[in-house]
């Protein structure tokens, strides 16, 4: 007698798929490193529609990146952690930051965001706005002054911020802001150079850059611990600024002051030098966009009155903020998130050992045109929800996702859009050099050689708001 059998359906095999390699000599980029122009580079080799790309050289060293956004979401969001911020590239950041959240990983990153969060509250923003508005109506007066003659926008968006940043972290007096703009500025522009980046890795090693860096930290912890002593002794009732508030929480937070510092130090690098990043690019397409500029000043001139609080004018800068979320697609000033897997695993299965390095990167993704048609042209209708441009958000990161997601966006946002309104209705700025300009991919994406630009104020300029 026959006895049927069972027919079994097969075990799935998990499938495992290679990663698509950059086809350039990878060496060349250790050439091409001190010049900062990692994006252009990957830019230009990136196979069309690579969405799991490596290169470099086998072992440690080789790079992973990941472009497809769905993949990205699931990194960013990832709470288990199988990817930590032990990436390289984070290495000077860490000298100069500490464990800071940006820095920080698992439940401490948590624990620290906890705290930080109760910081950017609806009030406690009006606040702030006020202050940005006080320091934008400065530099309308400053640019009136320099009508007709160059600037270098970069530069200019550098102390306009400083003066916001120093404003929220510390209440800084006007004589006080030299100094801090002098330290923080030497600071910046020491971590955006490459060679920083290579010697972090060894920093025993006896080379001018390092002594150079461990000099500027030095000067931030002294001129710090100077703010932490002066509030302490001031005692305010109230918190009129973020040190005020975070020596109220202190001790509930359970920091020393080494933890205090490494919060502030990141609260400045976070809240100053990418949002003169998103200002400067936001000049330059204006610049090229002359419709989208007049557009943006015919929104200011109906919104800026007198008599509305600063705070609520932005609900109505509609049009000012889709531009620059627009000019942070093309230009994301955090051009860069990396990550670390601290186990064997895979994504999509593509599989990455232990140890590997991955990339997530905005400017690649940004401009990718499956997920934004004509990807490199401005057009600020992409974030107008109403409008028939939509596209996946997944794939527009400039302040990252999910519980990495920067924590101050709300208040980079806030200030970019008042800055970018109240100085718009009032002038407009022509490039001096009509060559495209050259991408410098340091701690945030900025212009090589600044961003020089004429200012022109605008023929029958309204009053000063």
């Amino acid at each position: 007698m026959m006895v049927p059998t069972m027919m079994l359906s097969p075990k799935p095999v998990a499938v495992s798929r290679s990663w698509q390699r950059i086809r350039f000599p990878w060496w060349r980029l250790l050439g091409s490193a001190r010049a900062n122009d990692w994006v252009e580079v990957l830019q230009r080799h990136r196979p069309a529609g690579g969405d799991y790309l490596c290169f470099g050289p086998p072992g440690p060293a080789k790079i992973y990146i990941v472009c497809n956004p769905d993949a990205i979401q699931r990194i960013f969001a990832d709470q288990s952690g199988l990817y930590c911020r032990g990436e390289p590239r984070w290495t000077p950041l860490r000298r100069v930051l500490g464990d800071g959240l940006i820095t920080a990983d698992g439940e401490r990153h948590r624990r620290n965001r906890r705290v930080l969060a109760k910081l950017f509250k609806a009030d406690w923003l009006q606040q702030q706005a006020q202050h940005v508005q006080v320091f934008t109506e400065q530099w309308i007066s400053r640019w009136r002054e320099a009508a007709g003659s160059t600037v270098d926008v970069h530069e200019e968006m550098i102390l306009i911020t400083l003066k916001c940043i120093g404003k929220m972290l510390f209440n800084i007096s006007f004589e006080e802001e030299l100094r801090f703009g002098r330290i923080f500025k030497n600071l910046n522009a020491l971590t955006n150079r490459i060679d920083v980046a290579v010697f972090s890795l060894v920093p025993w090693l006896p080379v001018r850059v390092n002594r150079t860096l461990k000099h500027g930290i030095r000067e931030i912890d002294a001129y710090i611990g100077q703010m932490i002593w002066q509030h302490r002794e001031r005692n305010a009732p109230a918190a009129a600024d973020a040190l005020d508030y975070l020596l109220s929480v202190q001790a509930e937070a359970g920091w020393d002051d080494r933890q205090l510092r490494d919060e502030l130090v990141t609260l400045f690098g976070a809240g100053h030098e990418s949002v003169a990043a998103a200002l400067t690019w936001s000049w330059y397409l204006l610049d090229r966009y002359p419709d989208i500029a007049d557009r943006v000043r015919r929104e200011a001139d109906r919104v800026l009155t007198q008599d509305r609080p600063a705070y609520e004018q932005l609900q109505h800068l509609v049009y000012t903020r889709q531009v620059l979320r627009e000019s942070m697609r093309l230009y994301p000033p955090v051009w860069f998130n990396g990550r670390k897997t601290t186990r064997a695993t895979e994504i999509d299965g593509h599989p990455l050992p232990a140890g590997a390095r991955v990339w997530l990167l905005p400017f690649l993704v940004h401009r990718d045109p499956r997920w934004f048609p004509q990807p490199t042209v401005m057009c600020p209708q992409r974030f107008d929800q109403s409008s028939n441009l939509a596209f996946n958000a997944k794939a527009y990161f400039p302040f990252g996702k999910g519980a990495r997601m920067c924590l101050g966006h709300f208040f980079a946002e806030m200030e970019a859009t008042l800055i970018l309104a109240g100085l718009a209705r009032h002038f407009r700025l022509h490039r001096t050099n009509r060559t495209e300009p050259r991408l410098n991919a340091g701690t945030t994406l900025y212009p090589r050689g600044g961003m020089p630009m004429t200012v022109m104020p605008h023929p029958q300029e309204a009053p000063c708001s």
